[in-house]
């Protein structure tokens, strides 16, 4: 008897569940195994459908998808025909499956296909229920097809690859067991890791990767109750551009948490009015959600304290300060990608809904800086730090958003007190920090400094600098592998080093003053590259500081009074004190 094998495929599955969002939560082991699952999140489309994708590292793929609004008979939680399954917002929940095969698969998919393939679905989703948050993307089990293949042209080869199954299949992603499981040479193959990394999952060489990705794009606003702007024709075009114009960091804090610090600058480029309504952050590679903002949450991270929105006028952009913040023992993620609900503002006086998702960016893992503190003393209070959204005055920068993230603000308490001041809050010297030693964080050589800026009068009053003198007196100093110190805001006339000289760790610099974009007394630390030493509304570098006590922490109740807690004092090293920190330098 003549057996004639059947071409191969694998089921996957995207769903969003009760309480987090849309993500792949079943894929072929070769796309789990290198971090590769995140394409099929960006492929389902809306409606019955199929894409073809071109990745660099597992070659060409070809999948045919449906989607399905669940049922709470579907996850075993009621009789055939009940009630829809909904999630935490009331919306019934919609899961995109299909087939994913290496080769080009024909029309139409075999239902047979389809029905093995959501059989699948349907089991690995009933356990992502169980635990959203932690669960790990399964692998799914290889499938013998019945739906016709053809092949591919001969420019887009499948790299090696014949489809054999790589990774044993009802296994987590993620879990040792898996790795390796190998059917044939060539699944082999295809699990080798390269070695440069895997490519984001929107670096496709196929001109056909971008209607799959707005296909995944619409699928997701459908799943959230949202729809698409269409701007010159048929296919949806996102109202905004969201850039993260440099690589986020991660920091430990004295809260003991890992923090994630980075800008996201959002550009509205059509006619109409963008209302940002909510902003997710998700872990790139498995779809984790990592923290979402809505309403005043979003004007708050653009500083507007008291806004209960971020709109974008047309033709405007905005900057968002982000500070993620990981539980204890997580596990940061390699790449952040967000996504975006909006309410565009149409002719009518009406809005409409619409959602899209962000490239991705990779996450810069290097060790922060670590410098000595710039004042000596107790009862320092750090007033800035992070990511710190800020409106500069008109004065010096025209009103446009400023975010100082990793630049760090310190003032001086009275012991046990919440105030900064003895005295009349008019007069510079009654603030506690003013005239206090600014000193050298590291050893390296004086670039440039200033010291002519006169002071501002507090409080909040305009500064006296004119455009462009920002940062007031200050000095930058050279600290070595390409990081340079800018101290700034100093006292007029209290600068005591010149360029060109060497200096020692802990040296005297200065005083500090209120010159600059200040309203009252305080210095303003950061480390930055060159240009940004130069630049008064540069971003900082990550950094942390070697050796510090936390003393204190002030916080505000729910009356609005501020108070101050005692923290143990101890040591701490390594770290970066976080806004509203009291500390004091080694005991």
């Amino acid at each position: 008897m003549r057996v004639t094998s059947r071409p191969q495929g694998w089921a996957f599955v995207v769903a969003r569940g009760r309480h987090t969002v849309f993500r792949t939560i079943l894929a072929p082991g070769f796309l789990v195994q290198g971090d590769l699952h995140g394409l099929l999140t960006e492929a389902a489309g809306g409606g019955a459908g199929r894409a073809e994708l071109d990745n660099a590292v597992v070659g060409p793929l070809s999948i045919g998808y449906v989607r399905e609004p669940l049922t709470l008979a579907d996850v075993d939680e009621g009789e055939p025909g009940s009630e829809p399954l909904t999630d935490e917002h009331g919306r019934q929940i919609v899961i995109a499956f299909g087939i994913v095969c290496r080769q080009l698969l024909g029309e139409p998919i075999d239902g047979d296909d389809l029905r093995a393939a959501r059989a699948q679905a349907l089991q690995t989703y009933r356990r992502f229920l169980d635990d959203e948050t932690g669960f790990r993307v399964e692998v799914a089990a290889a499938l013998a097809l019945r739906t016709a293949v053809l092949p591919w042209p001969s420019d887009a080869a499948p790299a090696g690859a014949t489809g054999q199954a790589d990774v044993a299949p009802g296994t987590a992603g993620q879990s040792g067991s898996a790795t390796g499981q190998a059917d044939t040479a060539a699944g082999q193959a295809a699990v080798a890791a390269p070695t440069a990394p895997p490519a984001p999952p929107w670096a496709m060489r196929s001109p056909r990767r971008r209607t799959a990705t707005l296909g995944a794009l619409a699928a997701l606003a459908a799943a959230s109750g949202a729809t698409f702007i269409a701007v010159g024709g048929d296919e949806p075009v996102a109202p905004l551009t969201a850039r993260v114009p440099d690589a986020p960091r991660i920091v430990l804090a004295t809260d003991g948490r890992r923090h994630i610090a980075y800008e996201i600058e959002l550009t509205n480029d059509t006619a109409a009015r963008v209302r940002v309504e909510r902003i997710e952050a998700l872990d790139a590679t498995g779809g984790r959600p990592l923290a979402t903002y809505s309403g005043s949450q979003v004007a708050r991270l653009a500083g507007g304290a008291k806004a209960s929105a971020l709109t974008l006028a047309r033709a405007s952009r905005r900057t968002l300060a982000i500070d993620l913040r990981m539980r204890a023992g997580e596990r940061p993620p390699a790449r952040i990608g967000h996504r975006f609900m909006l309410a565009v503002a149409s002719a009518d006086g009406g809005a409409r809904r619409v959602a899209f998702t962000a490239p991705a960016t990779s996450v810069d893992r290097r060790a922060p800086s670590r410098v000595e503190l710039p004042l000596t003393g107790k009862n320092l209070l750090v007033t800035a730090t992070l990511a710190t959204p800020v409106r500069q005055l008109a004065q010096t920068s025209g009103s446009t958003d400023v975010i100082r993230r990793f630049a760090i603000d310190f003032q001086r308490l009275r012991d046990d007190a919440t105030t900064a001041l003895d005295g009349d809050p008019k007069v510079n010297t009654s603030y506690l920090v003013y005239g206090d030693r600014v000193v050298a964080v590291a050893a390296g050589t004086v670039v440039a400094v200033r010291d002519d800026v006169p002071d501002n009068t507090p409080p909040g009053g305009r500064p006296r600098s004119a455009r462009g003198d920002a940062r007031g007196n200050f000095v930058v100093q050279d600290v070595g592998g390409g990081h340079f110190a800018l101290y700034a805001g100093l006292r007029r006339a209290s600068v005591r080093v010149r360029p060109g000289q060497r200096l020692r760790r802990g040296q005297r610099l200065a005083a500090v003053g209120n010159s600059g974009d200040s309203d009252q007394p305080r210095l303003r630390f950061r480390l930055t590259d060159r240009a940004g030493a130069f630049d008064p509304a540069g971003g900082g570098l990550a950094l942390v500081f070697d050796r510090f006590r936390l003393l204190a922490r002030l916080t505000r109740d729910p009356g609005g009074v501020v108070r101050r807690r005692p923290a143990s004092a101890r040591a701490h090293s390594g770290e970066m004190p976080l806004a509203g920190d009291v500390i004091g330098g080694p005991a």
